[in-house]
């Protein structure tokens, strides 16, 4: 049984995914400062440098080579490097959008509305549809229905989802929220 607590924080962590960057777009453009296209640059930005280059190249081409195999056997060498790539496909992204799209926007406000659009949609597209996935599990969990959920998935791999649901805490869950917050 998943706990109350574990539920609500991971449901406040949920909503801080999606409302803090759809709640930052709608405030900065209700005080007319025309930041629309800054913030969806800054979308565009992250979706393009991570989801359509930096992911599908670290999930499929590299595990094909054998230096990232043996790197990824290395916890501390792995986490610098992806934390290296993650701020190089990132910087690289960010300079090319705004170099080509956001030539006549260099206000403090468009950074802003840029960045806020950046790791908005980061939120949502990371955080947030995990944190959809794992809110199905917990209720599955609760209300009885996880092996009809898990039902075309083997015995060995839903044990241990079943399992990691269990070990989750509210501090867990709300973290996920608070690192959104600080991003």
């Amino acid at each position: 049984m998943i706990r109350t607590s574990v539920i609500v924080a991971c449901a406040i962590s949920l909503v801080i995914c999606f409302v803090l960057p759809i709640g930052s777009l709608l405030i900065m453009s209700g005080k007319k400062h025309r930041i629309v296209r800054a913030f969806f640059v800054g979308a565009l930005a992250f979706v393009l440098s991570q989801v359509v280059t930096r992911i599908p190249l670290i999930t499929f081409v590299l595990p094909t080579m054998n230096w990232y195999i043996r790197l990824s056997l290395d916890p501390v060498a792995y986490g610098l490097f992806l934390g290296f790539t993650a701020g190089l496909f990132e910087e690289i992204g960010r300079f090319l959008l705004i170099g080509l799209l956001m030539k006549n926007n260099r206000r403090y406000v468009d950074g802003l509305a840029f960045g806020f659009g950046h790791g908005g949609i980061e939120a949502i597209l990371i955080t947030g549809v995990s944190l959809i996935n794992l809110l199905v599990l917990f209720i599955s969990i609760n209300s009885g229905t996880f092996d009809a959920l898990m039902a075309n998935t083997n015995t060995t791999t839903a044990n241990a989802v079943y399992q990691q649901c269990l070990a989750v805490t509210p501090l867990n869950m709300a973290l996920a929220g608070i690192e959104r917050i600080l991003a």
